[in-house]
């Protein structure tokens, strides 16, 4: 069985996307962590929207990466 986030439209930020399912998380908690609705983070995750610098470091602290918010923020397309 596909698991949700496979069949979810691929994100540009491939290694965000990789992070926040590696822990477990759903953009649902995450999106709550930042103050946004599910769906404007989906947009979001999806390249329709920017995050904002504030929203890229709380979710770094929140996922507890250990590599820079440039990295874990970058685009594929980039």
């Amino acid at each position: 069985a596909k698991s949700a986030a496979s069949q979810r439209k691929q994100s540009p930020y491939r290694i965000l996307q990789c992070e926040i399912e590696k822990r477990g998380q759903t953009y649902t908690e995450i999106a709550k962590v930042i103050g946004l609705k599910q769906y404007t983070f989906s947009a979001k995750m999806q390249g329709k929207y920017k995050f904002s610098d504030a929203q890229k470091i709380i979710v770094k602290e929140f996922l507890q990466v250990d590599m820079s918010v440039d990295e874990l923020f970058k685009r594929e397309e980039d």
